[in-house]
């Protein structure tokens, strides 16, 4: 090898293949001993002086692959399209540093995909299902105007199609761009209920643009706080209106809960599930499991994660501690519903409970707050009690006079 530093270029690459690439990455690649690439864009390259190495779709195999010629072989790298936009230059960054490669880039497919159909990328919220659930990406999608997406086999156009459908998020031009840049290259455009009963070839990106008012199909949560909305959001009938949290102490509860995205919560006697559903939001990916025994309420429960396109969280109908069996153990946990059930649910909760987690309970009463204090007492040395006395402004003919929420109290532990 030469005495000079070796930087692994990675090489974008695109339908054209090598007649597309300028004089310098052709000499990079000219210059490798290895190139190693996904097979279908190898196959873009057609003969070479250099031996063609398919990448291993394992990356811990082909990290160890590559890792093993990385000191006595001149490596490149060929991708399709921009290697830094969801190619491999992160994960090669990542396992082998940055400094050891050079970044060569072509025009992403996603670029080429909306120079097709003529729309703008500037403010498109851009993801790739490989690698982001589908709720996930649909949750990001609410506030956006246009979105590509870079499909699946797995979940393909249709899937997506459907998934918006369910939702009500109907408001959409759906335009799938399959195999571009090559004879078979086809471009598709309809609505959604068009799309979803279509198929596709594997190969494709979907863009997807909001008609001229239709942000009123977009869901009446769409524009709904990550915590702290009102009960009115999801109370499903009058009588549904008493098993809601009031806002103000929800918001102290999950502040108390300590919550950080990807984390897994409990939410025990979760009535409406306004908590579990806030607690999605503020913890995606990570996952929530609702639990609640009353058949009507679960059924309410359910209604609500429907309508609040909480996906993250599981409902489980079931009386605690029984219902835990089976269950992650979680990292956070709220226990609402009946105050006096608190007590006796506190040794099952806290032997669940990972260390580090944390428990909040809510309270109504000084009994139950005895009983509670007294059995996490026992079980931790830091335990934590605040007193929530609230009142609400009411306009009353012409004056505004303070309506009172029912005390109430929030016991906090520390595993």
């Amino acid at each position: 090898m030469a005495d000079t530093i070796w930087r692994m270029p990675i090489v974008g690459v695109g339908s054209d293949g090598l007649a597309g690439l300028t004089s310098r990455e052709r000499q990079a690649l000219a210059d490798a001993d290895v190139i190693i690439g996904q097979t279908q864009v190898l196959g873009l390259l057609g003969p070479t002086s250099a031996q063609q190495l398919p990448l291993d779709s394992d990356l811990a195999t082909a990290g160890r692959d590559i890792q093993s010629r990385i000191n006595h072989q001149k490596l490149g790298f060929v991708v399709s399209g921009d290697p830094l936009f969801y190619g491999l230059a992160g994960w090669l960054f990542d396992t082998f540093g940055k400094d050891r490669f050079e970044v060569l880039p072509h025009v992403s497919s996603m670029q080429t995909a909306f120079a097709r159909i003529k729309e703008s990328w500037e403010d498109a919220y851009l993801s790739n299902l490989q690698s982001q659930p589908l709720p996930s990406v649909i949750e990001r999608m609410r506030q956006a105007r246009t979105v590509g997406l870079f499909t699946t086999p797995e979940v393909g156009p249709a899937a997506v199609a459907r998934a918006l459908l369910a939702r009500g998020m109907t408001g959409y031009r759906a335009h799938v761009c399959e195999n571009l840049g090559t004879p078979r290259e086809r471009l598709t455009q309809g609505t959604l209920d068009e799309i979803a009963s279509l198929d596709f070839d594997p190969l494709n990106i979907l863009i997807l643009c909001r008609l001229p008012g239709a942000s009123e199909n977009h869901s009446i949560h769409a524009q709904s706080a990550l915590f702290g909305n009102p009960e009115g959001d999801y109370a499903v009938d009058a009588p549904g209106k008493a098993l809601v949290t009031p806002g103000e102490i929800r918001s102290i509860a999950l502040g108390m809960m300590r919550l950080q995205p990807g984390i897994s919560v409990w939410d025990i006697g979760a009535g409406s599930g306004s908590v579990a559903i806030e607690a999605a939001r503020l913890v995606r990916p990570g996952k929530v499991i609702a639990i609640e025994e009353d058949p009507g309420d679960f059924q309410k429960l359910v209604a609500n994660l429907a309508h609040h396109a909480a996906d993250t969280v599981v409902p489980v109908r079931g009386s605690a501690p029984a219902a835990f069996t089976g269950l992650a153990a979680p990292d956070a946990v709220f226990i609402g519903g009946v105050s006096h059930e608190v007590a006796r649910l506190i040794e099952p909760v806290w032997n669940a409970l990972r260390p580090g987690g944390t428990l909040v309970a809510h309270l109504g009463s000084i009994e139950a707050v005895a009983a509670a204090q007294s059995r996490l007492r026992s079980v931790s040395d830091n335990v934590d009690l605040v007193q929530i006395v609230l009142a609400r402004g009411v306009d009353q003919l012409g004056i505004t006079r303070l309506d009172p929420l029912t005390p109430s109290f929030i016991l906090r532990a520390t595993k």
